[in-house]
């Protein structure tokens, strides 16, 4: 008999400890994301995306060859660069048309070399 009475002791503590354990760690599931759940949207669908900015970095003039540093990326007159197309390429400026609209960026007046024939005339 005072085996039968132990094991009783045994479960009403196990189920004691199973009991706290749920009531502890139900809180912290509940934290938990479903993973198949598709993501929310960022913004309402009639808001506006926000303007793309263009980073002029560098150009390069040579005989036949015109090439810009935009965003990181090399582009050349007639290519695309996040959506924009180049469309003349000068000494430290770049023209492009975004969405319809005409852009001009413009290196830093700082940042323009000459080369060195130009710089041997001046």
């Amino acid at each position: 008999m005072c085996e039968r009475t132990s094991v009783r002791r045994i479960r009403r503590s196990a189920l004691a400890v199973a009991a706290m354990w749920a009531t502890v760690a139900g809180p912290v599931g509940a934290d938990l994301t479903d993973p198949t759940r598709p993501p929310t949207p960022s913004r309402a669908p009639n808001e506006t995306a926000p303007a793309q900015s263009f980073h002029l970095s560098s150009t390069l003039i040579a005989p036949g060859r015109r090439v810009a540093v935009i965003n990181g990326e090399r582009v050349g007159v007639g290519e695309r660069v996040d959506g924009a197309r180049v469309l003349a390429i000068e000494n430290g400026r770049v023209q492009l048309r975004y969405r319809g609209e005409r852009r001009s960026l413009s290196l830093a007046a700082g940042d323009i070399k000459q080369p060195a024939a130009a710089k041997a005339d001046q």
